[in-house]
């Protein structure tokens, strides 16, 4: 219970999916405790709730049968639950104002027959107790100890325990047993056994939570969001927090009377519901097993047969067992084994010092053989007449082993092929066969074989397909026609039935004669049945009818013109996952199919000539649709690369290019751009001394670039020699000097003879010779 309740909650929804608590509030109390609460060897009286025996016979809403816990936070699959209100808080549902609720971070529902105070519950706390619910009944021990199993739960974790809070609320329960040899601070002497396991502290929401020394014993429920997705954990119980499976239990003496109480209530006001699960039939005294029947064969004469108890058995729990074979007591002994050489029921007996009743008891068949039997049957038949009997192997299993009882034995079938057969109980042969069984205990077995016969008279019934085999597997499009199907039936059968055709597809009979035509109306895959009306077994023939949507070509198309020795590329486009069929210049047919858009891409590499592609089907599956489709790639010759001719300049004429292969059809194009060309390929416009490329293209292909090319400017002419003459003197002869001689030009003279020194100083002349001369530059 909290002393201030909160004013508002988060209201979470949690899904169905999940093995949450369920609870039933059909029981009364008494049915409760007797019918779902006490088990093996325990018998009770003087059953009260909350005070009094009328209380226990009618319905009450404080305690429930729970289920479907094993898979939840609670980890009991089913028993009795005690609440301080009412026990539905503990199932999650949808509601906000009637429980069950939605999950939320506290719930409570105030019974309406709720008891407040009770002092054995008030020497644990030191407030005020309400809301109790308390189950009281009288047990007689018959061994010398008792337990059960429960869980405590509760909606005060985890904010107010002292982890949180500075005002912790310590809602409190308690299971008090008195009698003989019992004595303790409650009523009648009784003593608390709900305590945290090796320790004399009850169990409570102050000792067992998140912070303290005894956290190993609790569970956490309340963080019902996930702190790191926000979203819903799967909650499968109200309680925000809980115990760990906890065992209560209490050494008695055998025969005596004995008081249980189990109480459970809020402290100091009626807020948050607590609640403690009990698990069904817990409430008992040991129980024992022998483990399951045995055999065994060979040399294994003799066995230690074990006897194990279902619970620990406390300290100081020495009982003795008394064996029997076959309801004879062979021996008694202070130990739970006995070396065991005969073969028989046997059984154990325990009993508990002081207890003249059987505490714990449990019976096992040990079988001891030197071999298995395999006793001789058969020849087995099937009933006169009937073609396809049907045999139960597993009816014979113990007139095979007699007198042994063939749940001792691994029975193994073979048909007449060694093969196992795996339904023995419906083994159908045709034909008279026979079966191996392998018979096997331990490490021994027989084998042989029985013979079954099969009396066969078979009926004069006939079906036959009388249309083309392919008829009864055909594949067509959508709107189509099938090709029509025939049967003819005869002898004892008087008719035919067909099941499973596709809509549009009818039926006719007439003479003995089954016809299967028409349009089918949908699509898909329809496997028919034809059988017999009349024979004893019916005949029965199938066949396959598969309707497809006729595929659509959308489109074919291609890349074009290119040039040669590129690749010639063509598109497909139609149904997705379709197949095409289609030729390249006329050659063999190819398939391609459609991709998950719709098309296909074909590519021819280097190609020289015009290519084309002819599309004359497509198809899915066996629905085909013809085509007559078609594409051509043109493929454009490369221009040849042009040639240039480039003449040298002279004195007259600057240098000049021509190219030599012109062709008026096609475009030259000049890099650097700039220069033209006549009609008869000259090349005009160039700058001189600039480096040329140029290429010739069509109207789809360039050449590849010319050798490069340039054009020198015109000679320079030397200046016309200028000619001085000196005339003679009487101490000198004439002479000629060139007055604009220049150094590096060459002078020619003519006649040849003279030359010119370095000054333009003319020597070499012949008096009276007249002469030329011209000046040369090289060029």
């Amino acid at each position: 219970m909290k002393k201030s309740l909160l004013s508002i909650f988060v209201f979470l929804l949690t899904s169905n999916l999940f093995s949450q608590v369920l609870i039933d509030q059909t029981k009364t109390p008494a049915q409760l405790t007797v019918q779902d609460l006490i088990g093996n060897g325990v018998t009770v009286t003087n059953i009260t709730f909350n005070g009094s025996a009328a209380n226990a016979n009618v319905l009450r809403n404080q305690i429930a049968l729970f289920t479907n816990g094993e898979n939840s936070t609670v980890g009991i699959d089913r028993g009795v639950v005690l609440t301080t209100g009412n026990s539905l808080v503990a199932q999650i549902g949808t509601g906000f104002t009637n429980p069950p609720f939605a999950q939320q971070g506290g719930a409570s529902s105030n019974s309406t027959t709720a008891v407040v105070g009770d002092a054995d519950l008030s020497l644990l706390v030191t407030d005020d107790v309400r809301n109790a619910a308390v189950l009281e009944f009288d047990f007689v021990a018959t061994s010398a100890f008792v337990e059960f199993r429960y869980v405590f739960a509760s909606e005060e974790y985890p904010e107010y325990t002292p982890c949180e809070s500075s005002d912790p609320v310590n809602d409190v329960f308690g299971f008090f047993i008195s009698g003989p040899g019992i004595s303790g601070p409650y009523s009648n002497n009784a003593t608390n056994i709900a305590l945290i396991p090796g320790t004399t502290l009850p169990i409570s929401i102050n000792n067992i939570n998140q912070c303290s020394a005894f956290n190993s014993f609790y569970v956490d429920n309340a963080a019902f969001i996930d702190p790191n997705t926000g979203l819903v954990n799967p909650n499968t119980v109200q309680y925000d927090g809980m115990t760990t499976i906890l065992t209560a239990r209490a050494n008695v003496q055998c025969g005596e009377t004995y008081h249980i109480k189990i109480a459970i209530a809020n402290v100091f006001d009626n807020g948050f519901d607590s609640a403690v699960f009990l698990q069904a039939n817990s409430f008992s005294i040991p129980t024992v097993d022998l483990g399951p029947d045995r055999s065994f064969c060979g040399t294994a004469t003799c066995f230690d047969l074990q006897a194990t108890f279902d619970q620990n058995l406390p300290v100081g729990f020495n009982p003795s067992y008394n064996w029997y074979l076959n309801g004879v007591l062979q021996t008694t002994t202070t130990v739970p084994t006995l070396n065991i050489c005969q073969s028989g029921e046997w059984r154990v007996d325990v009993f508990t010092p002081g207890c003249a009743a059987v505490v714990a008891t449990d019976s096992v068949q040990i079988n001891f053989i030197s071999a298995v039997p395999f006793n001789p049957i058969g020849p087995i038949s099937g009933n006169a007449g009937e073609c396809n009997p049907v045999f139960n192997l597993l009816s014979y299993q113990a007139a095979l082993v007699a007198p042994q009882d063939p749940a001792n034995f691994t029975f193994v079938y073979y048909d007449e092929n060694f093969d196992v057969i795996t339904d023995p109980a419906n083994f159908s042969p045709i034909s008279n066969t026979i079966v191996g069984i392998d018979i096997s205990v331990g490490t021994c077995s027989s084998f042989d074989i029985v013979e079954f016969i099969v009396d066969c008279d078979p009926v004069s019934c006939s079906l036959n397909l009388t249309s083309a085999t392919e008829t009864t597997n055909q594949t067509i499009c959508l709107g189509e026609t099938i090709t029509d199907i025939t049967y003819t039936f005869g002898g004892d059968a008087t008719n035919v039935t067909v099941v499973d055709l596709p809509a549009g597809v009818t039926t006719t009979i007439a003479s003995g004669i089954l016809t299967i035509s028409g349009t089918p109306s949908t699509t898909g895959s329809f496997t028919y049945t034809v059988s017999s009306v009349g024979c004893s077994p019916e005949l029965t023939l199938q066949g396959t009818i598969t309707i497809a949507n006729a595929p659509t070509f959308t489109n074919l198309s291609a890349v074009t013109p290119i040039c040669e020795g590129e690749d010639a590329v063509f598109t497909l486009v139609g149904s997705v996952g379709a197949t095409v069929e289609y030729t390249i210049n006329g050659g063999a047919i190819q398939t391609e199919t459609l991709n998950a858009a719709g098309e296909v891409i074909i590519t021819i590499p280097a190609v020289t000539a015009n290519t084309t592609i002819e599309v004359s089907e497509i198809a899915i599956g066996s629905c085909i649709v013809a085509l007559n489709e078609t594409a051509t790639v043109v493929v454009n010759p490369i221009p040849a690369v042009p040639t240039i001719d480039v003449t040298a300049p002279t004195c007259v004429l600057a240098g000049f290019a021509t190219i030599t292969n012109y062709d008026a059809t096609l475009t030259y194009t000049f890099t650097p751009a700039g220069p033209t060309i006549t009609a008869a390929g000259l090349i005009e416009n160039m700058v001189v001394g600039t480096s040329y490329t140029v290429t010739a293209e069509n109207t789809t292909c360039t050449s590849a670039d010319s050798a490069a090319f340039s054009n020198a400017a015109q000679l320079v002419t030397p200046d016309i020699p200028t000619i001085t003459i000196t005339a003679p003197t009487c101490l000198a002869a004439g002479f000629a000097t060139i007055t604009n001689y220049v150094a590096g030009m060459t002078y020619d003279f003519t006649p040849v003879g003279p030359t010119v020194d370095g000054t333009g100083l003319i020597s070499g002349m012949t008096f009276g010779t007249s002469y030329e001369v011209a000046a040369n530059n090289g060029s």
